[in-house]
């Protein structure tokens, strides 16, 4: 850490300090802060096209202006770091994030659902919504057919869920 960085504090994220230290006068300190800048924002799902992109809006809407771009650039990082908690977690354990953190209801959701109410289904949604939920809670990795998706969200409807 530089004593620039000590002296801000070090509250700047990896890519502001890479990007600081694009004003060295060594060559190859430059050409290794542009192929790290590179690297993060790859790691990003991000390019430097997107990097240009951001400081474009920034000239174009002046710092503070565009309050909407802001909100978006935060939903949308929220949105991304969601998805990838929900990708990290096995599949059972995964249905109480995306319940709460969207509208959209996940089949897991609704067989879980539809599990607590089973006294309101035939014996046949029963034994479907039992197997569902064994194959949630043994085979996480493995996703649900659309057929089986259409009948889970019927049986979900029959149980007094509402989509």
């Amino acid at each position: 850490m530089s004593d620039e960085d000590k002296g801000r504090g070090d509250k700047s994220s990896k890519l502001v300090k890479l990007i600081r230290r694009l004003s060295s006068d060594q060559d190859d300190e430059v050409l290794t802060a542009v192929r790290l800048i590179r690297a993060t924002l790859k790691s990003r799902c991000a390019d430097i096209h997107d990097l240009a992109d951001s400081i474009q809006k920034l000239e174009e809407n002046g710092a503070g202006a565009n309050a909407e771009f802001y909100k978006k650039a935060w939903l949308d990082g929220y949105s991304k770091g969601a998805e990838d908690e929900r990708k990290k977690m096995p599949r059972n354990a995964a249905i109480g994030f995306g319940a709460a953190d969207s509208d959209e209801l996940t089949c897991e959701a609704a067989v879980l659902f539809a599990h607590q109410y089973l006294s309101r289904l035939n014996s046949w949604e029963r034994n479907f919504i039992e197997d569902m939920a064994i194959q949630m809670r043994h085979a996480p990795s493995k996703s649900f057919s659309e057929k089986q998706t259409a009948l889970i969200f019927k049986i979900y409807r029959r149980a007094g869920g509402k989509i």
